[in-house]
């Protein structure tokens, strides 16, 4: 869950540079048009760029870290569980409730400010709180019962190994799918 988090802020920094960088080209070019119109520039040219910013620096710079973390919860019950129908079924859980919370975050952006915050208030902030929460108790049950956080399993270990047979598998078949060297049927 950790790592997940770790990756995911990585990805949703470049991301947000990205988009950022995005609305205020488009804001530049905006106030240049505006200045060959013989408009007076305003603060108001660099709108699109101040909303990107507090929309993705500052309400949802932990968006992706909670996707990715309900994916690496999954793994990780479907890794430590003695319960063979919950292994089978934590990690597409992890994984459909993660594709879900980041889709309805997308959508929300199309309801307009209001129904962008009332998503934010309603769901997102109970969700990243119940992470948090959560984590915050495995950690401290972690720490009441050291001997429990052994090595990996026998069957955990298996696990790893079948997740990173079926990744290599896929990443040659993509690569010749995509014209790469390796590849296959």
């Amino acid at each position: 869950m950790v790592l997940g988090g770790i990756t995911a802020c990585g990805f949703a920094f470049t991301e947000n540079a990205l988009y950022l960088g995005r609305a205020f080209t488009d804001d530049q070019q905006q106030r240049l048009d505006s200045i060959g119109l013989g408009e007076a520039p305003s603060l108001r040219d660099f709108d699109s760029t101040v909303q990107t910013f507090v929309l993705r620096g500052l309400l949802s710079p932990f968006a992706h870290p909670l996707f990715t973390a309900l994916t690496g919860l999954g793994l990780a019950v479907t890794l430590t569980t003695g319960r063979r129908r919950l292994a089978r079924l934590a990690a597409p859980t992890g994984l459909v409730l993660s594709m879900a919370l980041h889709g309805t975050w997308n959508a929300a952006a199309d309801l307009g400010t209001h129904g962008f915050l009332l998503v934010y208030a309603v769901l997102m902030v109970p969700c990243f709180a119940a992470l948090v929460c959560f984590s915050a108790w495995a950690r401290s049950r972690a720490a009441r019962h050291p001997g429990r956080a052994g090595p990996p399993t026998p069957r955990a270990r298996a696990g790893l190994r079948t997740a990173a047979r079926l990744g290599r598998r896929f990443a040659a078949r993509l690569g010749g799918w995509l014209g790469g060297p390796a590849g296959g049927p």
